[in-house]
């Protein structure tokens, strides 16, 4: 009997860990690991994007659809693209017509609306629909490299997102909380949801929102061989060049400034000389200014105790009082130093379009520049500010 006894018990120890480990959601990290490997073999793409927020910021962001064919780049960074969709502004219940391509070395940008054919070097385009409907999550070594490297990562799960099962995997970095929907045979993102707070005029508590990227008919390694991702101008359009945006050049001497923050403290960028510097020049009037806000608030944290300095410049305020950019500030919690009254500062960086960001370097050199809203900005930052830290 006792013999039995042992022979029963030792079966069901066997047994309860096999039992256990169906029972386990598979790893996260594994999941993200997987679709990393699965974007690098890519060569191509073709797929129908949108991108739009809810909630809390329905009202605060616009929204973009249309079908998208990109080509990798065996420089991983001037991948060709072609866009041809439909945007809409803030509160515009009909979106206009665009038409986008990049052909690895001139941009082209057709507006039905206004007849105009805009093209010249991609650095002086300013296309959002190229940085909210081709996030970098097919193409680029850098897939999912933020997040493997320094996210709380968990398994939420499995849903349907472009016809197909797709397991759920939750982020959270800094303040930043995502959800990635990644195929569950082929293992590439059909979703993406980036999961905010807003404190919205009225309310006592913060409101809930997401920007949501979705994809449907993903199309991998088709034949773009015949793409010529260049666009011609249609009869009687306009052609335009625009402006090079000027911004300082990489590797340029980093102007010194002397500004003050809303309780009156002085900063000046020399006496951050050794730290890593990131400045951004925001306005209370730009919406686009307001999404880049969250990312500086994520690597202010990240960065924390190391010598990285996270600066909102306020400028170009327009007919609106600076104690309007004070309140929103207050109003979204962000610690990261911000200074006022930045007009001269902002012409002295040449400073066109807002928001403008430029990194500094320890030794006070120009490491990097850019304008305007692009989607996982924040963590090519994070990437450079790696990249440029001191060494012990």
């Amino acid at each position: 009997m006792v013999c039995k006894a042992l022979i029963a018990m030792t079966l069901m120890a066997a047994s309860g860990p096999s039992a256990s480990a169906e029972d386990a959601s598979p790893d996260p990290r594994a999941i993200l690991e997987r679709s990393k490997a699965a974007a690098s073999s890519l060569y191509s793409v073709s797929f129908d994007a949108e991108w739009s927020g809810d909630g809390a910021l329905k009202d605060e962001v616009g929204r973009a659809s249309g079908h998208v064919i990109a080509k990798r780049a065996s420089d991983e960074q001037n991948h060709s693209v072609v866009i041809k969709g439909v945007s809409a502004d803030p509160g515009q219940k009909q979106g206009e017509p665009f038409h986008f391509a990049f052909d690895g070395a001139t941009a082209f940008d057709i507006r039905d609306r206004l007849q105009r054919y805009t093209y010249g070097p991609l650095k002086d385009m300013s296309s959002d629909e190229l940085n909210l409907l081709f996030p970098p999550m097919y193409f680029g070594p850098s897939v999912f490299r933020v997040q493997l490297e320094r996210a709380t990562l968990t398994y939420a799960g499995k849903e349907k997102a472009d016809g197909v099962d797709c397991h759920v995997i939750g982020a959270r970095l800094g303040r930043g909380e995502f959800r990635y929907f990644i195929g569950e045979k082929d293992y590439l993102v059909r979703r993406m949801e980036n999961l905010v707070q807003r404190q919205v005029p009225g309310q006592d508590k913060p409101q809930q929102g997401r920007y949501v990227f979705s994809v449907e008919n993903l199309e991998t390694n088709p034949d773009v061989s015949k793409e010529p991702f260049r666009l011609e101008c249609p009869d009687g359009y306009a052609k335009v060049v625009p402006e090079s945006k000027g911004l300082l050049a990489q590797g340029k001497a980093a102007p010194d400034w002397v500004l003050s923050t809303p309780d009156g403290r002085r900063v000046s960028l020399r006496s951050l000389r050794g730290k890593v510097v990131v400045m951004d020049f925001w306005a209370s009037w730009c919406k686009p200014c307001m999404l880049v806000m969250p990312g500086l608030q994520d690597l202010h944290d990240r960065f924390k105790g190391k010598p990285v300095e996270i600066i909102g410049i306020n400028c170009r305020q327009r007919a609106r009082p600076t104690s309007e950019a004070i309140d929103y500030l207050k109003a979204q919690g962000y610690t990261y130093t911000h200074l006022i009254e930045g007009d001269e500062v902002a012409d002295l960086y040449h400073v066109q379009g807002l928001p403008t960001v430029y990194i500094i370097s320890p030794d006070g050199k120009v490491i990097y520049a850019t304008h305007g809203f692009q989607q996982r900005l924040h963590e090519y930052i994070g990437y450079l500010i790696d990249r440029s830290l001191p060494r012990p």
